[in-house]
């Protein structure tokens, strides 16, 4: 959650954990990327993810999206991609509406009882960080993917040990039984 690295990194380099500058601090943050989603006209889609979200959903596969951004962030760049919930994507769930966020399982777990999936064992967490692997593994997924279109090279994602890695979105179909 962006709340919770906005005061670590207060208290790591301001030694403080003051929680209405922390407040402060994350409405701004809010704020500013609100408005920077809202205004900017090249945002887009990573390649292939939207034929990969057809292709998945054609098979029946529900696509349900995490984010650690609060729900008003999310909300904006799901509007300015044309996502809409219950057509391109089957749910959305931001770290603010859950009790912890990344690495914790609370908001696979929330996605999948709003899609009422039941077994683990048939989810697949699929992101590009450090974090994203640990969440997968905290809720138990039967598939765990890195992507290397982020900020982490294959030779980082390794030492994390998902089950696969794939270098692009065009992979994922093919790995999703």
């Amino acid at each position: 959650r962006k709340i919770d690295a906005v005061k670590m990194l207060l208290q790591k380099f301001y030694n403080t954990a003051d929680e209405a500058l922390i407040e402060k601090i994350h409405e701004r943050f809010i704020h500013n990327m609100t408005t920077h989603y809202e205004q900017d006209s090249t945002l887009s889609p990573l390649p292939f993810v939207e034929e990969t979200f057809a292709d998945l959903k054609q098979r029946g596969v529900k696509i349900a999206l995490n984010t650690g951004f609060p729900r008003s962030i999310a909300d904006t760049i799901l509007r300015k991609l044309n996502w809409e919930e219950g057509k391109t994507i089957d749910a959305v769930i931001a770290s603010d509406e859950v009790p912890e966020g990344r690495p914790h399982p609370y908001m696979i777990r929330s996605v999948m009882q709003q899609l009422q999936v039941t077994d683990s064992n048939a989810v697949a967490k699929v992101g590009d960080t450090e974090v994203d692997v640990q969440e997968g593994r905290s809720a138990g997924c039967g598939l765990v993917v890195s992507v290397t279109t982020g900020a982490y090279s294959r030779g980082q994602l390794e030492q994390y040990k998902p089950d696969k890695i794939i270098d692009s979105l065009a992979e994922l179909s093919s790995l999703i039984q």
